[in-house]
């Protein structure tokens, strides 16, 4: 690629835990493996809600920064839209 390195991208949509198991480590950990797992990756993209401050707080707290925000939207499809 004209000796410039290309960026092999990763990138985390969503990542639920239920509010019981919160603060226990089980985000960070899902975190931490995927980073071990996919040591090649040198660009992570992260996607969170803007008004989320604890998530956001949660990937800063993993050494993510802030970049830029978009607004994207989904559309959840029922089984039979799918037909």
């Amino acid at each position: 690629m004209g000796g410039t390195l290309r960026r092999i991208r990763r990138i985390i949509d969503l990542i639920g835990i239920d509010p019981d198991y919160q603060r226990q480590g089980l985000g960070t950990g899902l975190c931490d493996a995927d980073f071990r797992l996919n040591s090649t990756h040198s660009h992570w993209l992260v996607g969170t809600q803007a008004a989320n401050t604890k998530s956001i707080r949660f990937y800063e707290d993993a050494g993510f920064r802030y970049r830029n925000g978009s607004y994207v939207f989904n559309r959840h499809l029922e089984n039979q839209e799918l037909l």
